[in-house]
């Protein structure tokens, strides 16, 4: 048959169906969305809105793997950022050092990649589109054999790859029970609102993005404010633990602004001009796939993206995590077509570890030893511009969690609180 299918057509989705490519002579892309590839906010993917950003090792990929995205990409009047000398990133405990470093991405918008993604996926002439929401998996001894769409068509291949967001999905189109597939979930109820502004009306002093980093236990609100394509920026405010309410007005944003403990957010957008409404995302949980589940999963079938991994979106590592991800299911079908699912499925858990690790202890509260070391480390790169840089490449998954261990931290974060 020489065929494979994906099911989910956003960033991860698209990534995986261009790599797929250079190894089955068809794949099949389907998505109940049939606006996939837009550059506006489409209802698939509510949080477009948003602030997002592929971090220095997810821009590597992408140059690797699509190389042509790329230079559509950075040629697209996106701006440059080093996340060191064009960044004032603070916290609780004070601001991070700014200085020159390697710690460069270019700042765009998820619609600008999602589209690029998609018309250089669409170029493939061994790769289609169906539309319309996938209703079942049928399975014959530990394989998928066919997915039936709600029209009724049924659609065979001999690899499936599970790009449809995050768990709650996956057992009930196999046919299994949710305890079947267990998921590692923490809470984070975070609510994101955000609002985009013609840049050259933001007022931000001495810098290109901005970021106050609350703590969910101590601080209700954070905010970060980034430019992307198009003489835009975008102001994100991040709310803890609240229930989300709609912010249809400037007036609203605005005043929800003045609650982050520093005023230097709202002083930004104070007078810049707003393009359109303020948008609402609310993401309850992050959750990662226990390896227990892998031999309940068809042999198959791949998970990549929020059905792999779904992160608290405090550090942005989400699109980068995915684009790492792809890279190795590329590694492994060069070795052997007939991929091994479960070892897929360890290493690219493996490569997800340094994002996991971050997200779930920006999560926790003070209990938790993990909670207590990275609020170590954190005031120790405000310090230190060796430990910042270090948290920065952690930060882009460029280097793993081990890079953030400091024997004097360690030992602090011991003691009782």
């Amino acid at each position: 048959m020489n065929k494979a299918v994906v099911i989910g057509g956003g960033i991860a989705g698209l990534a995986a169906a261009r790599v797929l490519a250079d190894h089955f002579s068809s794949v099949v892309v389907c998505d109940k969305d049939p606006h996939i590839g837009s550059a506006q906010v489409r209802v698939g993917a509510p949080q477009g809105s948003h602030l997002h950003v592929l971090l220095k090792n997810g821009q590597s990929v992408l140059q690797e793997l699509m190389p042509e995205v790329f230079d559509k990409v950075s040629t697209s009047q996106c701006p440059t950022i080093d996340w060191a000398q064009d960044t004032v990133w603070e916290n609780k405990f004070g601001r991070f050092p700014r200085y020159a470093s390697d710690e460069k991405t270019f700042a765009f918008s998820r619609g600008l990649l999602e589209s690029e993604v998609f018309k250089s996926v669409s170029q493939y002439k061994n790769i289609s589109f169906k539309y319309g929401q996938v209703l079942e998996f049928k399975t014959f001894e530990s394989q998928i054999k066919n997915i039936t769409l709600i029209s009724g068509e049924i659609i065979e291949a001999d690899l499936f790859v599970f790009a449809g967001g995050a768990q709650a999905k996956l057992p009930a189109l196999l046919g299994l029970l949710q305890s079947q597939i267990p998921y590692d979930v923490t809470d984070i109820d975070v609510t994101y609102y955000s609002a985009r502004f013609k840049t050259e009306t933001v007022s931000l002093p001495d810098c290109a993005q901005y970021y106050y980093q609350a703590d969910p236990h101590l601080e209700s609100i954070g905010g970060v404010i980034s430019p992307i394509e198009n003489g835009l920026t975008v102001a994100t405010l991040i709310e803890y633990g609240k229930t989300p309410v709609r912010l249809l007005d400037r007036a609203a944003f605005l005043a929800k602004s003045m609650q982050l403990p520093k005023l230097d957010f709202f002083s930004a957008v104070m007078k810049a001009e707003m393009q359109g409404q303020v948008s609402c995302f609310h993401k309850k949980t992050m959750s990662r796939v226990r390896p227990s589940a892998f031999k309940h999963l068809p042999s198959n079938l791949i998970l990549v993206g929020d059905a792999l991994l779904s992160l608290n979106p405090v550090f942005g590592q989400g699109m980068t995590s995915a684009f790492l991800q792809i890279r190795e299911l590329n590694t492994q079908l060069k070795k052997n077509k007939n991929i091994n699912a479960i070892q897929f499925h360890k290493k690219a858990l493996s490569l997800t570890n340094t994002a996991f690790a971050m997200s779930k202890a920006g999560s926790m509260d003070q209990r938790h030893y993990v909670k207590r070391y990275l609020d170590g480390y954190l005031q120790l790169a405000g310090k230190s511009q060796a430990h910042h840089l270090r948290f920065l490449q952690a930060l882009h998954l460029e280097r793993g969690p081990l890079s953030l261990f400091d024997a004097g931290v360690a030992i602090k974060a011991m003691r009782p609180q």
